[in-house]
């Protein structure tokens, strides 16, 4: 039941290499992705009742 834990927030992250973040580089299809749920949720009703994790 992640994705209800989540939803109200009793969720912990772990981080066990923090040195990796700053070498790793988000992919342009993650914009392109992003931009493209923005455009259609501007526009369409999205009945999201949780996180979806």
């Amino acid at each position: 039941m992640m994705s209800n834990h989540a939803s109200v927030g009793f969720v912990i992250s772990i981080l066990e290499h923090p040195e990796k973040i700053d070498k790793t580089s988000i992919p342009d299809s993650l914009s392109q992705t992003c931009r493209g749920w923005n455009d259609f949720s501007n526009t369409n009703f999205v009945d999201e009742i949780d996180s979806g994790l």
